[in-house]
């Protein structure tokens, strides 16, 4: 009987250790738990981040294609602006240096030949009212 006392206090001390032990597994288990649930929710919350993130780079990429589009669009008008004020110039430039040409073979011709040159008016008249009615 003498083991007695001995035995109890190893007993309870046994006891006590199995149940700290099983209380630890068990927090363990809490813990892991909450961690798995933390992490997957910061997970989620970054996937949604990196699809918005996404996102808003799509929007600026085609944000920044439009204002490429719309520049590249102004140089073209601009270039046919340029293009058809060096026409049109040209052409002022033609029909001047054509009605130059014309009066001076006009006088030169009137100067040399003036009935010719009657006749040349008549025939200018003429062509004149068939373009006119």
């Amino acid at each position: 009987m003498n083991w007695l006392p001995h035995i109890s206090t190893a007993l309870v001390a046994i006891i006590s250790a199995i149940i700290s032990y099983l209380a630890a597994i068990r927090q363990g288990k809490t813990e892991i738990k909450k961690l798995t649930e933390t992490n997957k929710a910061d997970i989620e919350r970054l996937m949604h981040q990196h699809k918005i993130d996404i996102d808003n780079l799509r929007e600026k990429h085609r944000l920044e294609m439009e204002i490429k589009t719309l520049d590249l669009e102004h140089k073209i008008q601009l270039m046919q602006t340029e293009s058809n004020v060096r026409t049109s110039e040209n052409e002022q430039s033609l029909d001047q240096k054509l009605k130059s040409e014309f009066v001076a073979t006009f006088l030169t011709q009137a100067f040399e030949n003036p009935d010719q040159a009657a006749g040349n008016i008549e025939n200018l008249k003429k062509l004149s009212d068939m373009f006119s009615t």
